[in-house]
């Protein structure tokens, strides 16, 4: 049921319900602690939360949850979730640091075979671009995260992707 409760989360968080997936997604958390499974690879939390955290304006939560999973990951010892976290700490950090840090984890997802995480961090890097007012750079990045989510038929993150290039100009 835990899987199911992290995928509920994340639902709820596209759909804008964000208050009750950060719920969701702490409960998986508290769930995952009680069986002493500190690993969130399996099942990655701790990176939602995190995003989630900071868009909700709790930032001292989202840092405390990003640091943690970026110690897990480097631990764990798989590429993919060392991406995820890094991603998840430069979306929160956010400024240059943190463009950084998502520039590292897309580098990472780059060689690997997960296409979507790929195009999902793709993304994260060309918001955060435009958003410091790169955006020359933002929309290059932006264009290859919309064909690459196009090409996996992952239709929300191509919208999203979408949407940040006309933001982009």
């Amino acid at each position: 049921m835990n899987r199911l409760l992290y995928v509920r989360g994340l639902l709820r968080a596209a759909c804008g319900q964000n208050h009750d997936a950060l719920s969701d997604l702490l409960e998986s958390g508290r769930r995952m602690s009680a069986w002493q499974w500190t690993s969130s690879a399996w099942i990655p939390w701790r990176p939602a939360a995190a995003v989630l955290s900071a868009k909700l304006g709790d930032r001292d939560t989202a840092v405390r949850l990003a640091e943690e999973e970026l110690a897990l990951a480097q631990a764990f010892g798989t590429d993919r979730a060392h991406a995820i976290a890094l991603s998840a700490h430069g979306t929160v950090i956010g400024g240059e640091p943190g463009i950084e840090l998502i520039r590292a984890a897309a580098s990472i997802l780059e060689r690997l075979p997960d296409r979507l995480e790929h195009a999902r961090t793709l993304l994260d890097l060309g918001t955060a671009l435009r958003r410091a007012n790169y955006r020359r750079d933002a929309t290059t990045v932006l264009a290859v995260a919309l064909d690459q989510a196009s090409g996996c038929g992952a239709t929300a993150t191509a919208g999203r992707a979408r949407t940040e290039l006309r933001a982009a100009g």
